[in-house]
């Protein structure tokens, strides 16, 4: 046992250590710290966590797990080094595949801003993005938080590159952790270490092969680990869902403070965490209440029975997501300047349930779908009758609730977003379903088919194995970026970096040849400008944020032009230089860089209008021309 034992002392000391770092970052925002005294703080507070619940670890029980009889077993030392090897693995998957995503433009611009100017103080401006008036403020949208901001610390404290710390240790880390949270989930939930092993490495190895679609569970685990919200939809949900579990059947204040922990934490991995979380807590409480019901069905007087053990139990539950709901509130303040379901950022996402099924499932291979539809049905009858009646409780609660087409608008229109909703598929915690189903199919094979059970796994591995080496859906079938060409361009460390390289070249260049000051870019470029140097705000990294920034300060027209021009400059339209005419007439006298694809620089009429403003080229790199704007005359 002492190894359960330290494996949940370690994940509550990483959730533990997250939700003060949490309220920490939004504390310093505030009041408005500098970054080199929230990094003081942040680090010695986690150090100060990880050390207490070492100290405190002997006093740990498996105690708040009575039901799930874990205190029968002693897990194998084999067993052990399974669940090392994969969290290795894991956590190498997570760092060798090398997959660029332009959101990162957005999640860690400030906090490179903040790395890079330590003495500054922290707050909820939008450095990255040059304002056309008034500075942008974005609370939590389209920006940095606690999750990126820690990353930041970590790179000032240890002399590693901030990217470095971003792209490699962290999801390195992730990946690591991802496995074990996964198999701590398995064997509270099923509650058999000789079963559980079984489960974990069936799910370990199906989630290799669940890569049909760019936001399937293998592109929202291991290969977007560099991100946060990855790290909520992998670790954040199946924990809170089984800590949740813990505390209805085990009610003590310690539970009750882990389930709160975890909530402030998947608040500083993602915005939409907080919702996604309010949601998972309605749908445990009512798929709890009917488990518990039903085992108390021979008493006399089980109604009341159930009402006097089932109330407190609710009652700690909904008590720990306080914080969640005072945060859910404030979000939605005007100030914090979040987008509401009508507003230009969900103007591309479907507004129904069957665009967010096509949007989370490949309609031309939809594996992943067909696979837990299978991997349900065989569990409704494999499963033990309590762990049955409580899956089936819990996903009636899932579909009837929130994941079905007569539903779906009004829960996308009053309670997500367009383009958030598709997570809410995610509360049916696909790996967690994987890895009890499996676990309950081995002890099913070994008692009820002890003679066709070698025959079975045989074949199971078999088919693996072809869908493995063969489907779309693979994980070596995946598009990624690190080849033998890369790695000798840049060496090993950059290569690892989840960058686009030409564009980082032409960024890197441009920092080294250029005078700092406003900079007019392709958002490839502008994007990755501002993870590499905080002296050059953009007019424009990506078009989601600035639109709709711009629509909020009323100046709509003129951030368009702004974004056109970025697709202008990068050849993107052809026929629109009248976007970059405009925008150069109102504020060519800020820009002092513009970097254009050659092509489109060597156009005549593009030639005159740069020379028209003085812009001369400097230098190129790659496909780009990079211009700087000549010194007014004296």
């Amino acid at each position: 046992m002492r190894f359960l034992l330290n494996l949940r002392t370690l994940i509550v000391a990483v959730v533990c250590s997250f939700s003060y770092i949490t309220g920490l970052t939004f504390f310093a925002q505030l009041w408005q710290w500098s970054f080199s005294t929230y990094t003081l703080f942040a680090l010695s507070g986690v150090l100060l966590c990880v050390v207490t619940l070492y100290m405190l670890r002997q006093r740990w029980d498996l105690v708040d797990l009575p039901f799930f009889g874990l205190s029968q077993f002693e897990i194998p030392l084999r067993h052990i080094i399974y669940i090392c090897t994969i969290a290795l693995v894991y956590g190498i998957i997570a760092v060798v595949v090398v997959r660029p995503n332009p959101d990162d433009y957005y999640y860690f611009a400030n906090a490179f801003y903040a790395y890079a100017n330590p003495d500054q103080p922290m707050s909820n401006v939008v450095h990255s993005i040059l304002p056309l008036t008034t500075p942008y403020v974005s609370a939590r949208w389209a920006t940095s938080g606690p999750y990126e901001y820690f990353a930041a610390a970590l790179a000032l404290t240890i002399p590693l590159q901030f990217l470095t710390w971003v792209h490699i240790f962290l999801p390195f880390l992730h990946g690591v952790f991802f496995a074990l949270v996964l198999y701590y989930c398995i064997v509270v939930l099923y509650g058999n270490f000789r079963y559980a092993i079984h489960g974990f490495i069936v799910a370990a190895l199906v989630l290799l092969i669940l890569g049909d679609s760019q936001y399937g569970p293998l592109h929202y685990s291991l290969l977007r680990f560099a991100q946060a919200k990855a790290v909520f939809i992998a670790c954040g949900i199946p924990l809170f869902l089984v800590e949740s579990y813990v505390l209805l059947r085990s009610p003590r204040l310690r539970n009750m403070l882990i389930v709160t922990m975890i909530l402030v934490g998947a608040i500083g991995l993602t915005t939409s965490g907080y919702l996604l979380i309010l949601l998972m807590n309605c749908i445990v409480v009512v798929s709890v209440l009917t488990f518990v019901t039903k085992s108390r069905l021979q008493h006399p007087h089980w109604i009341l029975l159930w009402i006097n053990e089932s109330s407190m139990r609710v009652v700690m539950l909904l008590f720990s997501t306080m914080p969640v709901l005072g945060y859910s509130i404030w979000l939605r303040l005007p100030g914090a300047r979040t987008p509401t379901t009508d507003s230009l950022p969900n103007k591309f996402w479907p507004a129904d349930f069957w665009g967010h099924v096509v949007l989370l499932y490949n309609p031309r291979f939809p594996f992943t779908p067909v696979l837990l539809a299978v991997t349900l049905g065989i569990g409704l009858y494999v499963l033990r009758p309590r762990l049955r009646r409580m899956v089936v409780s819990f996903y009636a609660v899932l579909i009837l609730g929130y994941l079905n087409p007569l539903v779906a608008p009004s829960v996308i229109e009053y309670i997500t977003q367009p383009n958030t909703y598709w997570r809410m598929f995610y509360l049916a915690v696909p790996m967690l379903l994987i890895g009890i189903v499996a676990a309950s199919t081995s002890r099913f094979l070994r008692y009820q088919l002890p003679r066709w059970r070698r025959y079975v796994v045989l074949f199971a591995v078999l088919c693996y194995v072809a869908v493995l080496a063969d489907s779309p859906s693979s994980l070596l079938r995946q598009k990624q970026q690190l080849t033998s060409k890369r790695i000798a361009a840049v060496g090993l460390e950059r290569a690892l970096w989840k960058v686009s390289l030409p564009e980082y070249a032409v960024a890197e260049k441009v920092s080294k040849l250029a005078p700092p000051g406003p900079m007019l870019a392709p958002e490839l470029v502008a994007g990755a400008m501002v993870v590499i140097s905080a002296e050059y705000p953009q007019l424009a990294v990506r078009s989601e944020a600035e639109l709709y920034w711009g629509y909020l300060e009323q100046n709509l027209k003129q951030m368009t032009a702004r974004v056109q021009s970025a697709l202008f400059l990068d050849g993107q339209i052809q026929n629109k230089l009248y976007f970059l005419e405009s925008e150069l007439q109102t504020e060519s006298p800020r820009i002092r860089t513009i970097v254009v694809r050659t092509t489109v620089y060597n156009r005549t009429d593009v030639l005159a209008l740069m020379e028209s403003y003085r812009f001369e080229p400097i230098g190129t790199q790659g496909l780009y021309t990079i211009l700087v704007r000549a010194s007014d005359p004296s």
